[in-house]
């Protein structure tokens, strides 16, 4: 099967469609307010502009579009696929018109009692990890650029709810988790921890694939 990699939150083609979806947080993040401020220009899969305000006269708005990649991340888990996250520190800003407080999980929905606020998501930085699963299929996938690891968050063990649905799989070198496997919907999602250089063609999978970044 052919793999479809590099797109951005905004020219992606329709999430739901895919087996695999990788997604960049922090990228998405910086890419989404830079839109929002005017930073840039930006087109859908369709070469439609878009724009923060309402989809009119041939434009996409931003506040619409980023709910609907929202939905489809949902169904895109309610379908049994799996979503791949590098993980980032949370953050939120205003200032997306009819989308108000943008945060870096925006799209992502959490297993019952859990978010991905600061509470869970902390931001750190570390040059190394362990694997302490070696059962988790994407420990393969981790050793691919583990000499190149640069993780920029990891997860507060004390946060309830994760104890019950957390698969920890990495852990940094003072044993904080920072590869976790979630069972949300009928999918998985499993937060890794960032290579150096996110945009490096790291990831390859015989699934169809999807991996958004800036």
């Amino acid at each position: 099967c052919s793999s479809d990699l590099n797109h951005t939150i905004f020219n992606a083609p329709t999430l739901f469609d895919y087996d695999v979806v990788v997604m960049d947080a922090g990228a998405i993040f910086a890419s989404v307010r830079a839109a929002a401020r005017g930073e840039g220009e930006y087109l859908t899969h369709t070469d439609i502009p878009v724009v923060n305000g309402a989809s009119v006269d041939g434009t996409a708005g931003l506040g619409a579009l980023l709910q609907r990649r929202r939905d489809e991340v949902q169904r895109t888990l309610e379908n049994g696929s799996t979503v791949v996250v590098y993980a980032s520190a949370p953050s939120s800003f205003g200032g997306v018109a009819g989308f108000p407080g943008v945060d870096t999980y925006f799209y992502l929905p959490a297993p019952d009692g859990m978010a991905w606020d600061a509470s869970t998501l902390v931001g750190g930085e570390g040059p190394r990890a362990a694997v302490v699963d070696h059962e988790h299929p994407f420990v393969r996938v981790y050793e691919t650029y583990e000499r190149d690891l640069m993780y920029r968050a990891y997860f507060n063990e004390r946060t309830p709810g994760f104890a019950r649905h957390a698969r920890v799989f990495l852990r940094s070198a003072g044993g904080a988790p920072v590869g976790v496997e979630f069972r949300v919907l009928n999918g998985r999602l499993i937060f890794m921890p960032t290579p150096r250089h996110p945009g490096d063609d790291w990831f390859r999978s015989e699934e169809h694939t999807s991996e958004l970044q800036s």
